[in-house]
């Protein structure tokens, strides 16, 4: 529940020109344009030893900071979506537990209970206000997890579910529908004979056709992919299954079809012999089969492909380090998106609380907006709930260093500039080393204090003088307060001070604004 008066810290004020150089502005008169029509951002300064900073140079490195959307909000585990667009909706698939309430810290959300659910809306956004709908008979579906495609005008979504011919096995069922969610038709047995703890699977449609890979189906060994020209035919006629790497094949793991105009590719990670991260191409043939792009040794799981903007593609993935799993990203070409070092994309927790973050999934909408979906326990900071379906709108430099909480990336700053985008940031923020901050805007780039703390304070700058007075917070009861000022001055001053601005080309600090504000429940 929301309090009706919350502290709340708003991001404003101009550094001295020059501050944030990596955009390129070469006078004073140009930048605050420039700034104004294309970011609207508001700098805070702050310095560990003393209250002032005044950066005569643009810093070494820049970290984003921005908040997730929530798409689905059952009270039960929902995970393992998949999502794409007929040309008039988008459609999110994903597995919601009958039986599960409980994140990974009290329960155990890796049970085959899962029924698949979709939302539809014509926008991606318009998904998290959008009725949840059960697919008729998709039910008891393996850890949750669903494929999705469109082919011949049909929405398709994918599940596996126990195995008639195979008892103890899983088998691919699909579910398909022609008129917008009205009726559901259901087909059995795509591939059979997937092993109970590994039946993973990813689905699309490519070229007309409908493409399908499967981990260990029918007593293969690893992965293998197979397609049909019209999967709505009784019986349906595949062609001949071919394997990842026709030499070691990629057994087990984790992998998803990724299609780019005429391309079809899979990012994949593979745990035996070793664990690998692969990129691999479509080669029609003949021979049909698959090639390598690039590969790179792997410690996380669930991988996805996608693109970036016009040149850049995201290879995600999800590493687990108890108690959290959270989201790192590679970004390149397509031949050397696994070079060089990830970098962390969610937390999956909040300093010494961990949660989980996993199955990313990438999706770029048909204005090239590009999105990543994944499944999170995140709640307050410092408690988690249950898995639901969330996503990043991915519109930061994939090569910076990206969190969802402005604490933690304070925490993970050296020498750096911190990019928050607009939102509310329910969290209580301590500045303890020099950094610059920057907001969208006063009125959008909010720091509200948890419900839990209403009465503390929204922002503490640590300045690293001994005693009591080492920690000052400042007080959400000021509207404006100079970082050039001692705390005890700022902690004193009326609510009524008429703010002391600092603009580009005048000497002198940044400042905080803080103010208190009133919301609705």
């Amino acid at each position: 529940m929301r309090h009706p008066t919350v502290p709340k810290a708003r991001l404003s004020g101009w550094a001295r020109a020059g501050e944030n150089g990596r955009r390129g502005i070469s006078s004073d008169h140009e930048r605050k344009r420039e700034v104004d029509a294309m970011y609207g951002r508001r700098l805070i300064s702050c310095a560990a030893a003393v209250l002032l900073l005044v950066a005569a140079a643009a810093m070494a490195t820049t970290i984003d900071v921005s908040q997730p959307v929530k798409v689905t909000d059952s009270s039960y585990y929902e995970r393992g979506e998949s999502i794409v667009y007929d040309g008039t909706n988008y459609w999110l698939f994903y597995g919601r537990s009958a039986t599960c309430e409980d994140p990974y810290a009290s329960g155990n959300p890796d049970i085959h209970d899962y029924a698949i659910y979709y939302k539809k809306a014509p926008t991606v956004p318009g998904l998290a206000g959008a009725t949840a709908v059960a697919v008729p008979g998709a039910t008891n579906c393996y850890l949750g997890e669903t494929g999705a495609a469109v082919v011949d005008g049909n929405v398709w979504t994918f599940g596996t579910v126990p195995s008639v011919s195979f008892p103890g096995a899983r088998s691919i069922y699909g579910w398909y529908t022609g008129n917008s969610g009205s009726s559901w038709t259901q087909v059995a047995d795509l591939w059979d004979n997937l092993g109970n703890g590994s039946a993973h699977h990813s689905e699309t449609g490519f070229d007309g056709k409908l493409y399908i890979m499967g981990n260990n189906p029918e007593s293969y060994s690893g992965w293998y992919t197979k397609w049909t020209d019209d999967p709505t035919a009784g019986p349906i006629t595949w062609s001949t299954p071919i394997p990842l790497n026709t030499t070691t094949n990629h057994v087990n793991g984790t992998g998803h079809f990724y299609v780019e105009g005429a391309g079809l590719y899979i990012g994949v990670m593979r745990t035996s012999p070793t664990q690998v991260n692969y990129v691999l191409e479509y080669v029609a043939g003949p021979p049909e089969g698959w090639t390598e792009l690039c590969s790179a040794a792997s410690t996380a799981y669930d991988p996805t492909l996608f693109k970036v903007g016009l040149t850049t593609y995201v290879y995600a993935q999800a590493p687990w380090v108890s108690p959290s799993q959270y989201i790192i990203a590679w970004s390149g070409d397509l031949a050397t998106v696994l070079s060089g070092s990830s970098v962390p994309v969610t937390e999956g927790g909040y300093d010494t609380n961990g949660w989980v973050d996993m199955w990313p999934i990438g999706f770029t909408d048909a204005l090239g907006v590009s999105y990543l979906f994944y499944t999170s326990e995140r709640d307050e900071p410092t408690a988690e709930g249950t898995g639901n379906i969330w996503y990043l709108e991915f519109d930061w430099d994939p090569s910076l260093d990206h969190y969802t909480y402005i604490q933690e990336a304070i925490d993970g700053a050296t020498g750096t500039t911190i990019d928050v985008a607009a939102g509310t940031y329910t969290e209580q923020v301590t500045i303890d080393k020099s950094l610059d901050l920057i907001g969208a805007g006063e009125t959008t780039t909010t720091i509200e204090a948890p419900a839990a703390d209403r009465a503390g304070s929204v922002v503490a700058v640590r300045t690293g003088a001994p005693g009591p007075t080492a920690s000052r917070a400042c007080s959400s009861a000021m509207s404006m307060m100079s970082v050039a000022r001692s705390l005890d001055s700022i902690r004193r001053r009326s609510r009524t001070s008429p703010p002391r601005s600092t603009r580009a080309g005048e000497s002198g600090s940044a400042e905080i604004r803080i103010s208190r504000s009133t919301t609705t429940r």
